[in-house]
């Protein structure tokens, strides 16, 4: 059973690989990308918070804590990740952009965006799904069996109602 699993990570990472059109580790943007509503803002400002992108992204992680949490190995864990982070960058359509630091201060007309290899937004993925599971919470005015099955986990990302 563990051959097997390993054999489907490695089909699905091939086949991943293959459609991937995101950057890799080690290969770098030459040009500043024009953030899309759609793409996920790193950084901690309201900007990148409340950009829709983020909005998405966050919702997406809440809606995979609960599987994430039933999770008892590493392996699956890792399996959910790569779902997870497929699902998010949709094909590559969605960006994961970092500000550049050195252009921080709108040198030159604006500012400079860069997109991230995909090894730094897996790992984002999966600190947002454990940072996730340890803040989860879960309805107790019904009983647990109704709860388990019913109900999403509440962890409030948005700062208010989560807008998709």
């Amino acid at each position: 059973n563990q051959q097997h699993c390993t054999h489907h990570i490695s089909s699905i990472y091939s086949s991943k690989m293959a459609q991937r059109t995101v950057l890799d580790e080690g290969s770098a943007s030459t040009t500043s990308i024009e953030p899309h509503p759609d793409d996920v803002l790193l950084g901690r400002k309201a900007n990148a918070f409340n950009h829709p992108g983020n909005q998405r992204y966050r919702h997406l992680i809440t809606q995979n804590l609960r599987k994430y949490s039933k999770c008892k190995t590493r392996l699956n864990k890792g399996i959910l990740t790569e779902q997870v982070t497929s699902e998010i960058v949709d094909g590559g359509r969605v960006k994961f952009l970092r500000l550049q630091e050195s252009c921080k201060k709108k040198k030159e007309g604006g500012e400079i965006w860069k997109e991230v290899p995909y090894r730094t937004i897996q790992g984002k993925v999966a600190h947002a799904l454990r940072d996730g599971v340890t803040k989860m919470t879960f309805p107790t005015d019904c009983d647990s069996s109704t709860a388990e099955k019913n109900t999403v986990p509440r962890i409030n990302y948005c700062n208010g109602p989560c807008r998709v």
